[in-house]
């Protein structure tokens, strides 16, 4: 899936809402790519899904997300937490969206 932003957060908040959907509020530390129409990102909380992750306050994470959606966490999507990605992992983004400026 094609992301219209891409940029690093880290989660400032989490809250519990219906049905075990976690909504995670972060603050954006570095753009990468396009401007985020929103500093959420959702995981949920029970999930029988195999791609389930989730997100922890104070942990910084790469986020992809389209315009008009409120991005997730998940094993299957693009967003992860940077100890996931690495810091050479970060490198690599940080230089693709330096040759697109």
């Amino acid at each position: 899936m094609e992301s219209d932003y891409v940029y690093l957060g880290q989660v400032q908040s989490s809250t519990l809402g219906d049905n075990g959907v976690v909504t995670n509020e972060l603050v954006i530390l570095e753009k990468m790519k396009g401007v985020a129409d929103t500093k959420k990102v959702k995981n949920t909380l029970f999930s029988e899904d195999i791609c389930a992750s989730h997100m922890v306050v104070g942990y910084k994470y790469v986020v992809f997300g389209k315009t008009g959606s409120i991005p997730e966490i998940s094993s299957c999507s693009n967003t992860r937490s940077l100890g996931d990605i690495g810091k050479q992992g970060l490198a690599q983004l940080q230089q693709m969206a330096n040759k697109r400026k």
